[in-house]
């Protein structure tokens, strides 16, 4: 699935620190005002990696490059070793949606027009015939799903064409990501739709929060962005609001930049304390699911560059992370203690606590290896160890009455 979402001749150097911060899923957002941003998907920070000549309309990922499109016509590119975003190549559109396929980039624009072009110079391989203005892309496998200002939704091959009629709903659509099932949609009038792949059938509608113009599947949420800078992490099938977070900036695209998970993750919501089970995350809390814990960067004591981020909790409450050698899986609160157990039974390190503020989230020190050698030496982070991570909450109205709940568990087994 092509990681994206719908986003320059000055540009801005980035800053660069002496020890390179620790790596996790990125998300850009573009801004019609020209700068690029950075930040975190599950609570923003964002910085400002750069700017482009005109709005960034349009952007989507060639592996680890980012390309951005702007409604000049003009393509610009960020690669993860770039201090600057650098003018690529010219496209024959307006460059209002791009996406990959094939080592290709697929750029649609507002003349009804997706032109395939080589994505290193910008070559044009083919032109092909939307018959509708493109406002967004969605590439899966060899099927292009083109979202129009027309409020319509137009399939076809991404060699041969041939686009037909697929779907509609109730107003201009700006963005489409998916999940496994359906094709989401969101549009200017502030909804977000699903789609069932297979029957094409509309199943679901609710409110974004804002006004839709970028959206990407994250963590099994729908992270959506709006030109009043909002960023609203959604629940897929209600559209409850998990969290929210802001751009410094009017988002106009959005693009995720997904790390491979480093530990396993475990200790799920089963055979919680009062039935309040969720089976993808923690036991759910007062909101109606569970908080959950995911990580990025690598397994190195040297590299130092693991990432673990608790998100899905409810928000503005008192949360800690803990870690210990240690395992077990009994009822702790309203949720279930997984990470401890050893000696006295409780977790080896105590991190400080944190607020989880509107994003339901908190992370883990940046440079855990060093930290931990800083703050706990007695428990010093050694290759061959494996440690278990997990984040304790605060939850008054929780479902169970204890006042308090835990997210899963996360297991990392170091390296050198």
């Amino acid at each position: 699935m092509n990681r994206y979402a719908r986003a320059s001749l000055f540009t801005l150097p980035i800053a660069v620190a002496l020890l390179a911060p620790a790596r996790a899923d990125e998300l850009f957002v573009g801004s019609p005002t020209t700068l690029i941003q950075s930040g975190n998907p599950f609570s923003g920070a964002f910085t400002t990696v750069g700017a482009c000549g005109g709005a960034a309309q349009s952007m989507t990922l060639d592996g680890s490059r980012l390309l951005i499109g702007d409604p000049s016509g003009r393509v610009y590119q960020k690669g993860p070793s770039d201090s600057f975003v650098n003018f690529a190549f010219n496209v024959p559109n307006d460059a209002q949606a791009l996406a990959m396929h094939g080592g290709n980039l697929l750029v649609g624009g507002t003349d009804g027009t997706l032109v395939r072009v080589d994505a290193t110079t910008g070559a044009v391989i083919a032109t092909l015939q939307v018959g509708a203005p493109v406002t967004a892309l969605l590439v899966m496998g060899n099927d292009v799903f083109a979202g129009t200002s027309f409020g319509i939704v137009e399939k076809g091959d991404a060699i041969a064409g041939n686009f037909q009629f697929w779907g509609t709903c109730g107003g201009p659509v700006n963005a489409l990501a998916a999940d496994s099932t359906h094709l989401i949609l969101g549009s200017s009038n502030g909804n977000i739709y699903r789609v069932n792949l297979l029957t094409q059938m509309l199943e679901g509608t609710f409110p974004a929060g804002n006004d839709s113009e970028a959206l990407v599947v994250q963590a099994d949420d729908i992270v959506v962005g709006g030109s009043d800078g909002s960023l609203r992490r959604l629940e897929r099938m209600t559209g409850a609001l998990k969290g929210s977070f802001s751009a410094s900036v009017p988002v106009s695209s959005l693009a995720l930049l997904i790390e491979p998970q480093p530990g396993l993750i475990y200790c799920y919501g089963g055979g919680c304390p009062c039935g309040n089970d969720d089976g993808t995350a923690g036991c759910a809390h007062s909101l109606g699911w569970g908080g959950r814990l995911l990580g990025a960067g690598s397994t190195s004591v040297a590299a130092d560059d693991l990432a673990i981020t608790a998100f899905n909790m409810p928000p503005n409450r008192f949360a800690r992370f803990y870690m210990s050698q240690h395992s077990t899986m009994v009822p702790l609160g309203d949720g279930l203690l997984c990470a401890g157990g050893g000696g006295s039974g409780y977790p080896a390190m105590r991190f400080p606590v944190q607020n989880t503020g509107t994003s339901g989230s908190i992370a883990m020190p940046e440079h855990l290896v060093g930290y931990v050698l800083a703050h706990f030496p007695s428990s010093a982070i050694i290759a061959g160890a494996t440690w278990n991570m997990q984040t304790w909450y605060r939850d008054p109205p929780g479902p169970c009455g204890n006042r308090f709940n835990t997210t899963n568990s996360y297991a990392v087994t170091f390296t050198p």
